[in-house]
């Protein structure tokens, strides 16, 4: 579940750092390099820095607006339909 408070504390101690939606793209881009090493060295610690990814993506959609409730619920229906013709694709 997602503390929305937490990452609003979050984001107002990123904003005073003069952090912007490019830095945090680019910050998730080296979690994403880290989180594959780790995994690759099946280093439990990908799990932090996966967290650490959700918790950068969520300010991004937060500095850019967005409902991160309504992106959610938009990605779930994406993914479950996604995978539904995968599978239906597999079947046949």
């Amino acid at each position: 579940m997602i503390d929305h408070e937490k990452i609003k504390h979050i984001l107002e101690l990123s904003n005073k750092l003069g952090n912007n939606p490019d830095k945090i793209i680019e910050m998730m881009q080296h979690h994403t390099s880290e989180i594959k090493e780790l995994h690759n060295n099946k280093d439990k610690h990908f799990a932090i820095e996966t967290g650490d990814l959700i918790i950068l993506a969520i300010q991004l959609l937060m500095m850019e607006g967005y409902s991160t409730k309504e992106i959610m619920n938009t990605c779930y229906n994406r993914f479950d339909k996604k995978l539904n013709g995968l599978l239906e694709k597999n079947v046949n």
